[in-house]
């Protein structure tokens, strides 16, 4: 993680934005085990990001966007309770780092990722 995180910030062009997609490769229905420890993962490599991108010294910290998909109910619709955590992560994110600008973005289950809409989203 830490190296891919070089990597991004490498550019010469100010990074006006960090979008941690990796909860979309999740899979719905694992078991209980293989959840905890998916969830776990999620969230720690969620962290690296962010402690990536404060110990980085940006003049101005890019915003950050978390995104999930199904992760919060709408309508008594059942959630992807895998990707749940992430929700209150970014909750977090934003109280004790404000300066990050913290976006939670939970896409519809039932539709397909349009990317253009995404990264309309996240512009």
């Amino acid at each position: 993680m830490q190296r891919l995180l070089k990597e991004a910030f490498a550019h010469e062009k100010p990074l006006t934005r960090v979008v941690y997609m990796n909860a979309l490769e999740m899979p719905e229905s694992t078991s209980a085990a293989e959840l905890s420890q998916k969830s776990a993962h999620l969230c720690g490599d969620a962290t690296s990001v962010v402690q990536g991108v404060i110990a980085h010294g940006f003049r101005t910290l890019p915003r950050l966007y978390i995104v999930t998909r199904g992760a919060c109910s709408v309508n008594s619709s059942p959630i992807h309770i895998g990707q749940a955590p992430l929700v209150g992560f970014g909750r977090t994110i934003a109280l004790e780092h404000p300066e990050l600008k913290c976006v939670r973005l939970d896409l519809d289950p039932s539709a397909p990722i349009d990317v253009h809409e995404l990264l309309r989203e996240t512009s």
